[in-house]
């Protein structure tokens, strides 16, 4: 999915049907019925015939995630899981719409902080001017790209303010005036 799409929050619609993106609020539901699937899907396409191995793999955990993120009930969702190709064009959807809830993560190099959590992650998107409850109705997705945007401008501020540092200690008077007027310039 595109980047407006995940900023807005979109959902798809399959006839009556919609489908949603997960949203934060919502990410440990997600977590505990897409661990296996995650693992399933890791470095394999979403074709008809994978998505069908899926669900039969793993049906309980494919009910649940495609429940908590659709407009459908049960009782539908089994009729529908009757109807093999109608439900794996659900399932399809629901794998795609959601593509980055459903990507292993990958572990971060070098140290990690033992004690890291999610507030951690709040904390940093909350210093850069988003609000707690914008967080929480974010699209997973949405919320990933804001982290790694927000974590790149921050870099950025360091790597300025690193050269400024630098601009100043290793230059005269005017030679620093000319750097601050270069990034003065638009």
């Amino acid at each position: 999915m595109n980047d407006f799409f995940l900023a807005d929050n979109r959902s798809i619609r399959l006839g009556d049907i919609e489908v949603r993106q997960i949203q934060v609020k919502n990410y440990d539901q997600w977590l505990g019925c897409t661990a296996q699937i995650k693992v399933f899907l890791d470095k394999k396409d979403h074709s008809d015939e994978v998505l069908t191995q899926l669900f039969l793999a793993h049906p309980v955990d494919v009910f649940k995630m495609c429940l908590l993120v659709t407009s459908i009930d049960a009782d539908q969702l089994k009729k529908m899981a009757a109807d093999q190709p109608e439900f794996i064009q659900l399932l399809s959807t629901v794998v795609s719409v959601n593509s980055a809830g459903l990507k292993m993560e990958s572990k971060p190099k070098g140290k990690t902080d033992p004690d890291a959590s999610w507030f951690d992650s709040f904390q940093f998107l909350i210093s850069l001017g988003h609000r707690h409850e914008d967080i929480m109705n974010m699209s997973y997705g949405a919320f990933q790209a804001y982290l790694k945007a927000g974590r790149k401008n921050y870099m950025n501020d360091v790597s300025l303010s690193a050269t400024a540092v630098r601009a100043a200690q290793h230059s005269d008077k005017k030679g620093f005036d000319k750097f601050r007027k270069e990034l003065n310039k638009q």
